[in-house]
């Protein structure tokens, strides 16, 4: 949940309005040879969206050379609520070595997934192990039309899951979904560039289970910009072998002199499906902005968010209006961006 983006657009206002933010600290640090990230988060008491998902602790090293392997690590401590109300103290640790070979235009990466799922309760422990060998092969093709360029650089890959266990016998977890079977993940990415300056990109991404002859939800992102002051960002989530579209985010922004603009839509099956807007303003020192969300179908605002900023040396203090089922009034301290 932590990182999911429907908590994030959908459902962190009702987090804040139930639950006092959680103490929070986060260090990272670049490395000779990687990129090293602390994490630490107090876990909050809050029973509708379960934050205990929230990760106490983790620790991980994203990439780290060795010769001709580049290896990563993860380490994540963790709680989770079932259905039942139940609470598990999970461990997960996750070990990938990657071994790339360039083939001209192409690159073939061998790779090995190591991942193991500790969950502790009171009468209740299960401890899984998935092991994931897999083979990723990608290209990179340029096109070039005048001062315009395409960069297309598609990417597939083959795995399969080995757990010891397909699943805990008592939860339904995302950290322990690892289903076994063989799969195939298709990676499509554009990158637009105008006189070597980025003016968009667009990914589609998707998994097909090999074993069920079916696809896993696919993705689409597009970050566009068609002209000096207008943008588009969308994302787009839908099944191929079924449900159709299920989720769909998409917004175009006007940037002024000193504002932002923005209006879109906004839709997730069966829940909402409505408008959005926001307006951003600046001035010297000041910033002043909104976001409203209206639900079509129920003709209700559903959300409602107002704030002003002002940076004082070399901290941004805020004041945060927002309003939904119910409503709060939250204070911000950061450290400003120089």
């Amino acid at each position: 949940m932590k990182s999911n983006d429907f908590f994030r657009k959908h459902l962190y206002d009702r987090y804040l309005e139930k639950n006092k933010n959680p103490n929070y600290l986060s260090y990272s640090k670049i490395l000779e040879h990687g990129f090293l990230n602390l994490k630490v988060v107090e876990r909050a008491n809050e029973d509708f969206l379960s934050p205990s998902r929230i990760p106490e602790l983790e620790f991980s090293i994203p990439y780290w050379k060795s010769e001709k392997f580049f290896l990563s690590f993860d380490f994540l401590s963790t709680r989770f609520d079932d259905s039942k109300g139940n609470q598990y103290d999970i461990i997960s640790t996750t070990l990938q070595i990657d071994r790339p070979l360039s083939l001209g235009y192409a690159k073939i990466t061998p790779f090995l997934r190591l991942r193991d799922v500790f969950y502790l309760q009171k009468e209740d422990e299960i401890n899984n192990t998935i092991v994931t060998p897999g083979l990723n092969l990608g290209f990179l093709a340029e096109k070039t039309i005048g001062s315009n360029s395409v960069y297309f650089s598609p990417s597939i890959t083959f795995f399969s899951n080995f757990p010891s266990k397909e699943k805990a016998n008592f939860s339904e977890d995302f950290y322990d979904h690892n289903p076994e079977g063989n799969f195939c993940s298709l990676n499509l990415a554009w990158d637009f560039r105008k006189n070597g300056v980025n003016t968009g990109n667009i990914t589609i991404t998707s998994l097909y289970n090999i074993n069920n002859s079916e696809f896993d939800d696919s993705i689409l992102l597009l970050n566009l910009n068609p002209a000096k002051n207008w943008s588009f960002q969308g994302q787009e989530r839908f099944n191929l072998s079924k449900g159709g579209i299920k989720e769909s985010n998409n917004t175009v922004f006007f940037k002024g002199k000193n504002f932002i603009a923005g209006i879109g839509n906004s839709y997730l099956s069966g829940y909402f499906n409505g408008v959005r807007t926001m307006l951003s303003w600046k001035k010297g020192d000041w910033e002043t902005g909104f976001s409203i969300n209206y639900d079509l179908k129920n003709e209700k605002f559903t959300s409602q968010r107002y704030y002003i900023k002002k940076r004082i040396h070399c901290l941004i203090a805020g004041l945060i209006y927002s309003k939904t089922s119910t409503s709060y009034i939250g204070i911000t301290i950061s450290p400003a961006t120089f």
